[in-house]
């Protein structure tokens, strides 16, 4: 099977892109460790909220440190060759995907069906 030349960037291009975000969330995630960490005593009436910032805080560090495994993939796609190329069908991804999401490991299509179907892309 012939693989997809991307089109619109380099993969060059790609890579940079990809250790730029990683670059970013790592910084973010140094920033994010000493502000779980920070606290003391508290009003009750000041709980809730701090609770709650908490909360978010971990959500969003959860979500930052999936995105460093995909970006992770993404390399090691890069390094193999198989970078743009779909898991799911194999066709190519599209240039304008990649560049919004250059960690994406499936087209839009797949993608939209995986969401629709969350349990087929579990089983």
């Amino acid at each position: 099977m012939k693989k997809p030349r991307i089109a619109s960037m380099g993969l060059e291009d790609y890579r940079c892109l990809l250790l730029a975000k990683k670059a970013d969330l790592l910084r973010n995630a140094a920033a994010g460790r000493t502000e779980l960490a920070a606290g003391g005593r508290l009003s009750p009436d000041d709980e809730a909220p701090v609770q709650h910032d908490r909360y978010i805080s971990i959500e969003v560090k959860r979500l930052d440190h999936e995105i460093l495994g995909r970006i992770d993939a993404a390399l090691a796609r890069l390094a193999n060759g198989d970078f743009g190329i779909c898991a799911e069908c194999g066709n190519p991804i599209s240039p304008k995907r990649l560049q919004a999401l250059p960690w994406a490991d499936c087209c839009i299509r797949c993608q939209e069906r995986a969401a629709a179907d969350p349990q087929a892309a579990t089983a």
